[in-house]
């Protein structure tokens, strides 16, 4: 479904997704800024919607699967935490997302914990930029061109 359509279907109307060209909106009463900031809302949540798909994903480390959901990323932070407090020993096992634990050393901990902070703000940075491209268009053209994926 379009973003047009998702957007006439879901705020302005509960019709079926046929609302033809703009100025046939436009003629339905529609005013042009409505329409445009609707989009961007719509535009944005599925933006928002494709960043956290992208984020819960995972990444990989040394061709290791990592999960990236919160919960993992949580856990990411404690084990990096133990490791500068001296509570990890070299040889530790981690377990990665393919459900296997490997023996994990200090420096090892610290460039996975460093990839997987550098996956997710890359994703976060990405969004960003992308928000700031949608709320500067001033056409339905320049927020379609907008690429919403990750």
């Amino acid at each position: 479904m379009s973003i047009q359509d998702y957007i006439l279907k879901l705020v302005i109307e509960s019709e079926p997704p046929d609302y033809g060209t703009l100025a046939e909106m436009q003629a339905k009463g529609y005013s042009e800024a409505l329409i445009l900031s609707a989009y961007k809302v719509v535009a944005k949540i599925i933006l928002a919607e494709n960043a956290y798909s992208k984020e819960m994903a995972g990444t990989t480390w040394n061709t290791y699967p990592v999960n990236t959901d919160r919960q993992a990323q949580q856990r990411i932070n404690d084990v990096y935490t133990m490791a500068k407090n001296g509570l990890w020993v070299d040889g530790k096992m981690f377990k990665f997302a393919d459900g296997v634990p490997r023996q994990m050393t200090l420096v090892e901990i610290e460039n996975l914990t460093t990839t997987v902070i550098s996956y997710v703000q890359n994703i976060v940075e990405t969004e960003a930029t992308k928000i700031a491209q949608i709320d500067s268009a001033t056409t339905l053209a320049e927020v379609d061109a907008v690429d919403l994926t990750f």
